[in-house]
């Protein structure tokens, strides 16, 4: 099947909410933290936002609590809290090109600005290191697929061609000093394809786009629902209350549904699909973190499937794995495999 569900303008209609207009709306999430700075981040502080999105606010404090997602009317939200002593001095590229593009909605003695001032100066520096560093992933990842495929493990194979695939693109937004929207992805990538010797084609056959559909769409949304579903009701220990707590609200599923069935409702069936592919890979191995924790041993990442399907201690079914989509044949893998290892290695020339 050919690519599907592309059309001009697929980006549909962006929200211009003005700060003004965001503060009103997010009113009793100020009321409730009111200590702190706030501010929004991600799509929504770009101006690029579809009427499914939540807002992602950044939330600074003294207190490092646990994200958490909530709804406030109709209104979604995932809260990322940050010490306000961590703002200050900032180590992790991807969390400067965020802090470049934030709206303050609350500035306690400006810190935010500060930050944000700091990150708009670093924006070149943070851009290639973020950049180099999603590129290292990618190419890691690519070394495991070649060892599920020597092995005979296609569905592994397969869901590490994904995660080089999703490091791939990251590493070519981040170098065009693009902030990354999961949810956007397709589009965000579709416009760097404009750009001479763009790897396009070979970033949409490394995650399936090829096999998107409203029907495969649809499957993946059910079988990510389940990966939510574990993680939310498993008891967790204090060394991963933190980490996973992404997982652990209702609403947290909810703000998933919303922007894969939006994208579905308005023909956007790869850009739904993309999206997905993207949430599996992070909650997949969310999941084998939360396993490993579980039984006292080491994550081990290459054994990821193997290891969540296998066995006295699976947490997953075959028939779950296969509604994720990894489904694809040794060909398809090892072609896609090499033209990724490629664009790569023209891509490690350009940083």
């Amino acid at each position: 099947m050919l690519i599907s569900g592309l059309r001009d303008g697929s980006d549909v209609k962006e929200q211009q909410a003005s700060p003004a207009r965001i503060t009103q709306s997010i009113l009793p999430v100020l009321k409730t933290y009111s200590g702190t700075s706030i501010a929004v981040t991600g799509c929504h502080a770009t101006r690029s936002s579809r009427e499914s999105c939540e807002y992602d606010l950044l939330v600074v404090g003294e207190e490092l609590l646990a994200a958490k997602s909530i709804r406030v009317k109709n209104l979604y939200a995932d809260l990322i809290f940050v010490r306000d002593k961590d703002i200050r001095q900032v180590s992790d590229p991807e969390f400067a090109l965020t802090l470049s593009t934030l709206v303050p909605l609350r500035d306690s003695e400006w810190v935010l600005a500060t930050a944000s001032s700091q990150a708009k100066k670093s924006l070149k520096e943070s851009s290639a290191k973020a950049s180099k560093n999603r590129l290292s992933s990618a190419l890691k990842a690519l070394g495991r697929v070649d060892e599920k495929l020597s092995e005979g493990k296609l569905e592994g194979a397969d869901f590490w061609l994904l995660s080089a695939g999703y490091d791939f693109s990251l590493s070519i937004l981040y170098s065009g000093g693009t902030i990354a929207s999961p949810s956007h992805l397709l589009s965000q990538m579709k416009k760097g394809s404009r750009r001479p010797h763009s790897s396009f084609k070979e970033w949409a056959d490394s995650v399936g786009l090829p096999l998107a559909s409203r029907e495969t769409s649809e499957n993946r949304l059910g079988g990510l629902m389940v990966l939510y579903d574990v993680l939310r009701t498993v008891e967790l220990d204090g060394s991963l209350a933190r980490p996973l707590a992404r997982y652990r609200s209702k609403d947290a599923e909810e703000i998933v549904r919303r922007k894969a069935g939006y994208l579905l409702d308005t023909l956007l069936s790869t850009e739904s699909f993309a999206y997905l592919g993207y949430e599996l890979v992070r909650t997949m191995v969310d999941l084998h973190r939360y396993q490993a924790a579980k039984l006292g041993r080491e994550p081990v990442h290459q054994e990821i499937i193997e290891s969540l399907t296998k066995g006295s201690d699976r947490l997953l079914s075959e028939q779950v794995i296969r509604s994720l989509g990894l489904v694809r044949s040794r060909e398809m893998l090892m072609a896609s495999s090499q033209a990724l290892r490629e664009s790569i290695a023209q891509q490690a020339r350009g940083i």
